[in-house]
């Protein structure tokens, strides 16, 4: 996932907060109108539609970055299954330290086991729960890279 500029956040997480600042701003934009004509609710309804459709495109970019995160999450799997007596002796891991370090992180691997597709789908009304747990998912794959670099 690319890291962004302004909040050194990834990219997809700072646009998906930007596009539910734009959403709060139409409501409150739009309830204004809507009380002046009825005419704005269109208006309301083609933003509203028009956020949906861009963060349908930010969570299609979200989604390549989690499938390519699957990997690497499926690989300290495997190495917490992995054996110490396997790689000890004439082995090129320094005392099995790499499996030591899977093991640790292994706990928080839990938190992946969801079908990302099924759960992040561009709707608005859902974006707070989308933001944050791409988030909780960025703060935990740092945990379990920090556990596997020491």
């Amino acid at each position: 996932m690319t890291q962004g500029t302004t909040t050194g956040a990834p990219v997809g997480l700072d646009n998906m907060r930007d596009i539910k600042n734009r959403a709060d701003q139409n409501k409150a934009k739009a309830f204004g109108e809507y009380l002046w004509s009825g005419i704005t609710q269109v208006t309301a309804d083609s933003k509203y539609q028009e956020l949906e459709k861009e963060l349908g495109a930010v969570l299609k970019d979200t989604l390549e970055g989690l499938e390519k995160l699957d990997h690497f999450l499926d690989a300290v799997e495997k190495l917490t299954v992995t054996s110490l007596f396997v790689f000890t002796g004439r082995s090129f891991l320094p005392q099995g330290e790499i499996i030591t370090a899977a093991r640790m992180a292994s706990p928080l691997l839990i938190h992946f086991k969801r079908n990302a597709e099924t759960f992040f789908l561009p709707s608005l009304s859902n974006l707070d729960v989308l933001v944050f747990q791409l988030d909780k998912y960025i703060r935990i794959t740092e945990q379990i890279c920090a556990k596997m670099e020491k």
